[in-house]
Order: structure tokens, then C-alpha cells, then sequence
């Protein structure tokens, strides 16, 4: 919409330049288009028709704004001798434009439910999966069914603590949500998830030492006083 805008002003103006327009096609088109060669190119459908969706809406869309600001400045244009036929096209751009949206709007709905749901989960495991013995090494969190898988190494839980863990999904925004733990022995844990996970972890703690290390340098550094 913002991209169209930005077209239809640049090319009102007096002074003609492409470079509004030129801005407003690459901010809005390709990228979605460049995403739908990818998702073609490795045969990734999920991208290249949702990429696709997306390079349509912004084509509405724009062609919107572009109305809005010619309706606007009101110049003279070409009209219908049929005045039946110009209310039957204006019905016809009204339908596309609300057939566009309307799926958008759900998505973006449903795509901003996940998101806070995945937060929450992460967050609801990284304030109450603390125990003195045991350690989680990976949570998986499906948006579909709703599931916090954790994966735990170290002591064992008890069903009832697993229980009470449950009964706080609630009080944490989760309710409905369902939790599944996987622990040392069990056999359903993934032995090959189990390796990358702990690789992992102790990864992003030499990482993380690496970056205390520097910090601690450059500290130093800062109170040399040549």
C-alpha cells in the first residue's frame, strides 16, 4: 500500500522520476518474486505459492493506493458511455481487492497467534525446566498441535512433577497446550537429536566464554593508561 503511494506521488509530480516508483517495485515486488524462484528452483511449494500470494496482494494493493490518490487529485480521464458497465467493473476491483485481503488478514492473524504461543512455550520452559540435576537440551514447539516437546539429560522426573509442570501451562498463557517430556532412558528420545543437542549447548557455552573472555580484554584495555 505504502509502496503504491509512494509510486502515484512520485509520478504526479512535475519534475518526472523513476526513482519513487523504482524503490516502491523493489521493496514490494521482487522480493517476493525472488523468493518464488527459490521455492520453484528447489521445489519448495510452501514458498513459491505463498510467495506468489504475496507478490499478487502487492500488486492489488498498489494498483489501490495508485486509485485512491488519482481519485484524490480528480484529473480528467476517459469514462464509460455505459454508466451499468463502469458500476460493473467497480464491483468486479471491490470483489478482487476484499478476495485479496481477506485471506491475508487470516494468515496474518494465524501467523501472529504462532508466534506468541512459540514465545510463550519457550519462555514457560526457560523459567520452570530448572532443575539442580537435570538439564534441558531441546524443546521442540509445534504451532499445528500445540505440543512443547522438552528433552531432558540428568536425574529423572517423577509423573508428579511432570504433573505440576502441566498444571501450569495455564497460568502461563498455554492453556490448551499440551506437554510432552522426554528424559534419559525413554524410548522415544531421538539418539542423534540427543548428540546435536548436547554438542549444542556446549557450543553456545564456548561461545559465550569466547565472548566473556573479550569482554573482560577489552575491559582491561580501556583502563591501561599509556
Amino acid at each position: 500500500m505504502f509502496g503504491g503511494l509512494a509510486g502515484i506521488v512520485g509520478l504526479t509530480r512535475r519534475e518526472k522520476s523513476n526513482v519513487i516508483p523504482g524503490v516502491a517495485i523493489a521493496t514490494a515486488l521482487m522480493p517476493p518474486l525472488c523468493t518464488a524462484g527459490y521455492g520453484l528452483a528447489h521445489a519448495h511449494w510452501g514458498y513459491f505459492f505463498g510467495a506468489l500470494y504475496l507478490f499478487s496482494i502487492n500488486c492489488v494493493f498498489i494498483a489501490v493506493a495508485t486509485v485512491l490518490i488519482v481519485g484524490l487529485l480528480k484529473p480528467k480521464h476517459k469514462k464509460f458511455v455505459d454508466a451499468h458497465t463502469e458500476a460493473g467493473i467497480r464491483r468486479i476491483l471491490l470483489a478482487v481487492v476484499l478476495l485479496t485481503a481477506l485471506p491475508s488478514i487470516y494468515l496474518a492473524y494465524k501467523l501472529v497467534g504462532d508466534e506468541v504461543f512459540d514465545n510463550r512455550a519457550k519462555a514457560f520452559v526457560k523459567k520452570l525446566f530448572v532443575f539442580p540435576k537435570s538439564s534441558v537440551i531441546d524443546t521442540d514447539v509445534s504451532d499445528t498441535t500445540r505440543t512443547i516437546t522438552v528433552t531432558l539429560v540428568g536425574d529423572r522426573l517423577t509423573p508428579r512433577n511432570i504433573a505440576a509442570l502441566r498444571q501450569k501451562l495455564s497460568g502461563s498463557g498455554l492453556a490448551g497446550a499440551h506437554l510432552v517430556v522426554h528424559q534419559a532412558g525413554d524410548p522415544e528420545i531421538n539418539i542423534d537429536q540427543l548428540k546435536s543437542g548436547i554438542v549444542k549447548e556446549l557450543s553456545d557455552q564456548q561461545v559465550q566464554a569466547v565472548l566473556d573472555r573479550e569482554q573482560q580484554i577489552d575491559k582491561l584495555r580501556s583502563q591501561v593508561v599509556w
